[in-house]
């Protein structure tokens, strides 16, 4: 049980240190409170690298879709790719809004 326990977090360690390394170069808001960018770190961010990936998997099918009607692929992109991406990674620690 001891081992599971130190396995979980060391990996929670491990996933939560590169987020806090890139997050340090950002200005951060004066309104950002220190309780918003731990929940951000520890629980908003792993989510959002999760609807990151998922974002990525679900934009092979709708590029496919997209591209047989010749439609533009730009929206598809935006939706799939480029605003999930930059609410995980670009967004500055602990700021929601924009």
């Amino acid at each position: 049980m001891k081992n599971k326990f130190l396995a979980a977090a060391l990996a929670i360690g491990l996933l939560v240190a590169p987020m806090a390394a890139y997050g340090d170069g950002h200005q951060i808001a004066k309104e950002t409170d220190d309780l918003a960018m731990i929940w951000d770190l520890l629980i908003v961010r792993p989510i959002a690298i999760g609807a990151m990936v998922a974002g990525a998997i679900l934009y092979v099918p709708a590029a496919l879709i997209t591209s047989i009607g010749k439609n533009d692929m730009k929206p598809i992109k935006n939706t799939f790719l480029r605003a999930p991406y930059q609410f995980a990674i670009e967004r500055p620690l602990g700021r929601f809004s924009d």
